[in-house]
């Protein structure tokens, strides 16, 4: 299945991969040192500007 998101078309499962791994890498950081940012949100913003960037963005971020 092909997810078609403003002017790029992104791999279902590559996309929720990356998600998944935005999401994970924020909260092992903080696991790690709690007081070292608010995880609710730096975890917001995060994941809502990866989401914009997958609207916005025409060119991919590796080459083919």
């Amino acid at each position: 299945m092909v997810l078609e998101i403003g002017s790029i078309a992104l791999g279902l499962r590559e996309g929720v991969i990356a998600l998944i791994a935005l999401v994970d890498g924020l909260i092992h950081q903080w696991i790690m040192d709690p007081a070292s940012f608010d995880l609710m949100a730096v975890g917001q913003a995060a994941v809502e500007r990866f989401m914009d960037s997958l609207a916005h963005s025409s060119t991919p971020l590796l080459p083919p």
